[in-house]
């Protein structure tokens, strides 16, 4: 199919009961390929389980931008006031933030406010543009969550300079300050 710029192979079965933004959902799709080249976007061998009102997400290789890694999470089917994610666990050999922070802008994000419970981060490279400046990391550990367009990193650990990094941190997406 093809959707918003989105070309995607997909297949399964899905049952949808009730509501349009608080539906009952069950089944599974899996997609082998999906492709937004405006959104520098590649996802290979996505499952979706839906059990009525979550849908568990296993998407092993994904690609954005130059960054790659793999993705499991379960997410709220009940879309009518924010899209809550109430799990996410993110691995990656390298990971680029400037090319996640071209994203905080996107339609989606600003009609539908995004929340994260439960985040976990590990990628083995980071690079981050620390005011402008080009900082590499290695070894990037960190639990995460994102609440009212706060995103609060906690258990922050990393390789850097030949040292280790440990801290936490708050990172408002909205005017990109941190705290």
């Amino acid at each position: 199919i093809t959707y918003l710029d989105t070309i995607a192979q997909l297949k399964g079965d899905v049952f949808v009961n009730g509501n349009i933004k608080k539906p009952e959902i069950v089944g599974q799709i899996v997609a082998q390929n999906i492709i937004n080249q405006f959104l520098q976007l590649s996802i290979n061998n996505l499952t979706v389980d839906f059990n009525k009102t979550v849908a568990s997400i296993n998407a092993p290789q994904v690609k954005v931008g130059d960054s790659s890694m793999g993705i499991t999470s379960l997410v709220s089917t009940d879309f009518s006031k924010e899209l809550l994610i109430k799990s996410l666990n993110i691995k990656s050999k390298y990971v680029s933030l400037d090319t996640f922070l071209m994203y905080k802008d996107s339609p989606i994000v600003k009609n539908l406010p995004l929340n994260i419970n439960d985040g976990k981060f590990y990628s083995e490279k980071l690079l981050a543009n620390i005011y402008g400046t080009p900082l590499f990391m290695s070894a990037v550990s960190a639990d995460f969550n994102i609440k009212n367009n706060i995103a609060t990193f906690k258990n922050v650990a990393s390789e850097l300079y030949n040292g280790k990094l440990a801290g936490n941190l708050k990172f408002n997406l909205k005017d990109e300050q941190f705290d």
